[in-house]
């Protein structure tokens, strides 16, 4: 067996249309090692002075971009801000993105974004054959994008628009035996880890100040499964009609998980900035993100945190008050391995 691997653009891009959702069919010739997604924005302005760009600017007009399997089944549905972060901890370094400016009126301008999702437990190492998607062996495959609008990049936005020709080119990186269809065919019945992503919010409206309050807990979803890591961003105001949410590193004091089963056991408690400014030296970060602080499960309970038992495992933090009628939010995101209790 020689596995090799190849590059195949999709014929077809996402298209862009302002507070839809757009699809887009995947190829199922082959398993899938790596599905690259080019977001390829042009932003035309009209009358453009004065106007206040919105914190992660072009990201937020991605609500969500979600792999659907067998016509129901999620492979990973996450948001374009979260999966760049993850990016930028896992890789080093920033993903490709062009620096936001608006045009000057009456001009256009055009910005890059290239997000990758790895279909693998190392994803900077391509010969990583563990956790492929195993497209031949699905009923159905399409890539779907959950799109904003103008309004989620600017405060004001005038007469400012994300142009038609947006769209998202898609090239996947695909994994085939050189021996031939019956070799590949043994091949894609080998089973791989079935790992997927998703996202969750927690929102603050009051201060926490002891971890033995009972009511302050968030479970750990999902269950059953082995979770891998997290990442999770910290906002101020997510409600207000008149400022735009922005991340923050005051929104949290402390974050602590913990099994409350049995004799119980804490598994991890830190404070933010430590969490936070540990990330830079542990990953080789050019700058930490204000407000984004990643767990690495593998490491701290080597091979994952096991969540196998409903209500077990809570998430608990300890916080200041918001400002005055503020609602906080603690965004999350979540890699994990679908699982049976054994």
């Amino acid at each position: 067996m020689v596995l090799q691997t190849k590059e195949r653009p999709l014929s077809q891009p996402v298209p862009f249309v302002a507070n839809s959702t757009q699809r887009v069919e995947v190829d199922r010739d082959n398993l899938i090692r790596r599905m690259a997604m080019l977001f390829n924005i042009k932003v035309t302005s009209g009358a453009s002075a004065g106007l206040t760009i919105i914190e992660d600017d072009l990201l937020n007009i991605v609500k969500k971009c979600r792999l659907v399997m067998d016509a129901d089944d999620n492979k990973f549905n996450v948001d374009l801000t979260k999966w760049l972060f993850v990016e930028q901890v896992e890789k080093g370094t920033l993903p490709k993105r062009d620096v936001f400016a608006i045009p000057a009126n009456n001009t256009s301008s055009e910005f890059q974004i290239l997000i990758n999702a790895d279909f693998a437990q190392a994803r900077q190492n391509l010969s990583d054959v563990t956790a492929l998607l195993d497209a031949p062996n699905k009923s159905s495959l399409f890539l779907e994008i959950d799109w904003g609008s103008i309004a989620d990049v600017l405060e004001t936005v005038n007469d400012t628009i994300i142009d038609t020709d947006t769209e998202v080119k898609i090239s996947l990186t695909e994994v085939f035996d050189d021996a031939g269809a019956e070799a590949n065919a043994k091949l894609a019945s080998a089973g791989f880890i079935d790992m997927r992503e998703g996202t969750d919010q927690f929102d603050i409206t009051k201060a926490n100040t002891s971890f033995d309050d009972s009511v302050l807990q968030e479970q750990i979803e999902p269950v059953p499964a082995n979770i891998l890591t997290h990442l999770l961003i910290t906002k101020e105001d997510i409600t207000s009609v008149s400022n735009s949410p922005t991340r923050s590193n005051a929104v949290l004091d402390q974050v602590k998980v913990e099994n409350i089963k049995g004799v119980g056991e804490k598994l991890i408690q830190v404070s933010w900035d430590q969490l936070t400014f540990g990330n830079k030296a542990e990953y080789g970060l050019e700058s930490p993100q204000t407000g984004v602080s990643y767990i690495d499960w593998i490491d701290q309970r080597r091979g994952g945190l096991a969540n196998f038992v409903a209500e077990a495992i809570k998430w608990r933090f300890l916080n200041p008050a918001p400002t005055a009628t503020e609602t906080n939010a603690i965004l999350l995101y979540t890699r994990y391995v679908s699982g049976i209790a054994q």
